[in-house]
């Protein structure tokens, strides 16, 4: 028999979805079909893991933008809120004190973390950003406040920043 009358007889057999062969077909034609059939239904299962894995991204992408919108909202609502500290912050820097630290002194961190938002209403100089402002000041501990042109270096806590300047603390 030649070869296409062989193709004729094994892809007929493919379409009806005969699961075994006829054994009028010899045993390599026999093996080509069983090997068709068996590539074609890993070609099925790629196509189902690939359909799995489009599902499972497209679902990790939502719950990922859901995360990002949650932050950006908690965020957004937070921000237009006064901070705590806003007044008083604010007197501080009306009174001419100052603030010289570092980004990366984590005691500058902890000064910060007690205003809050409100920090931002603090005149701050970073010593590494404005070198110029703190040699000037002979800023050489961080944090360091300027208070009439005295020094006070370290954390300072609100109440002896209050005494210090005569800014009211918040009730």
């Amino acid at each position: 028999m030649d070869s296409y009358k062989k193709q004729e007889i094994i892809h007929p057999l493919m379409d009806q979805g005969i699961s075994h062969p006829p054994e009028h077909l010899n045993r390599a034609e026999r093996k080509r079909l069983n090997r068709m059939a068996d590539q074609e239904q890993r070609a099925g299962e790629r196509a189902a893991t690939q359909k799995k894995k489009g599902r499972i991204i497209f679902v990790l992408s939502i719950i990922g933008l859901l995360v990002i919108a949650g932050i950006w909202y908690v965020a957004a609502s937070q921000s237009g809120k006064p901070g705590k500290y806003d007044a008083f912050a604010q007197c501080l820097t009306e009174k001419g004190i100052s603030m010289g630290g570092a980004d990366w002194c984590s005691h500058c961190q902890a000064q910060k973390r007690m205003f809050g938002t409100s920090f931002q209403f603090i005149d701050y100089h970073d010593c590494d950003r404005d070198p110029s402002w703190c040699n000037q000041h002979a800023i050489r501990s961080y944090p360091t406040w300027l208070v009439q042109g005295k020094q006070y270096v370290g954390v300072q806590q609100m109440d002896d920043l209050r005494t210090l300047s005569g800014c009211p603390l918040p009730a």
